[in-house]
Order: structure tokens, then C-alpha cells, then sequence
């Protein structure tokens, strides 16, 4: 695979002189956001280039810090959290053609999020990685 676009190959270039180090040394000597290179180093993983991208963690500091905070929920298996756009009752049967756009102006409905609606909930694509994972 080529690097083609200026900003990947120079991030790569700090990760190949670096090796191993956090995201923030990596974007900092790279000049970007954090964000901004964790996301281009995901996504020029995905596409083959032998990176991994990871965390680590002081589990017990971690765990102390979970604890202060208080609970949004119960604790239980991850998964899928975006709610159902429609009431069980109205929900379209299976095979039905979808229709586009809110309701009317009573909110009986309420509206479908198009990111949802198009990609499905975060972390659900089975399709994302070659390997599987």
C-alpha cells in the first residue's frame, strides 16, 4: 500500500522514528490533534499498513476512578446502546419498504438518525476489519 496523502505519510514517518509511543508524543511531534491521529492511524491500519494501535491503562487508578464517579447505569455486558428509533408498535414489518422523513408536526413520531438509520449503531459492522476482530 502507497501513502499518498502528506499528512498520513508524516504521521508515519514519527510512528517509524518513534516506534513505540503514546498518541499524544505521536501527534504532537506530528503537529495534529490527538484525535486527528488516532483516527488516521486506525484507518491506515485497516487498510493493512502493520500498525497496531492500543491503550494501556493503570488498571488500579482506573478502577478508582470509575468508582468516584457515579453510576449511570448497572453494570452488565457491552453492547449496542442506540435506542430504537420507532415504538415496538409501529415499527415497519420485515421486507417493508422504508420511508423517509419525521411525521408530522405532533411528534408522534419521533425523527430516525440518519447515521443510525444508514450504518447501524456504533461498533455493530462485522465488515470493518479483513481478519475479523
Amino acid at each position: 500500500m502507497s501513502v499518498t496523502d502528506p499528512v498520513d505519510a508524516r504521521l508515519l514517518q514519527v510512528v517509524a522514528d518513534l516506534g513505540r509511543a503514546s498518541i499524544v508524543d505521536i501527534a504532537s511531534r506530528a503537529g495534529l490533534d490527538p484525535r486527528e491521529a488516532a483516527r488516521r492511524l486506525l484507518s491506515l491500519s485497516a487498510y493493512g499498513l502493520p500498525l497496531q494501535v492500543g491503550v494501556e491503562a493503570d488498571s488500579t487508578r482506573l478502577r478508582s476512578a470509575l468508582a468516584a464517579a457515579p453510576a449511570a447505569s448497572s453494570p452488565g455486558p457491552p453492547g449496542p446502546t442506540a435506542p430504537n428509533p420507532l415504538p415496538p408498535a409501529a415499527a415497519p414489518p420485515a421486507g417493508a419498504p422504508a420511508t423517509g422523513g419525521p411525521s408530522g408536526s405532533d411528534g408522534s413520531q419521533p425523527p430516525v438518525d440518519p447515521v443510525i438509520s444508514m450504518w447501524g449503531p456504533p461498533q455493530s459492522a462485522s465488515w470493518t476489519r479483513p481478519d475479523g476482530s
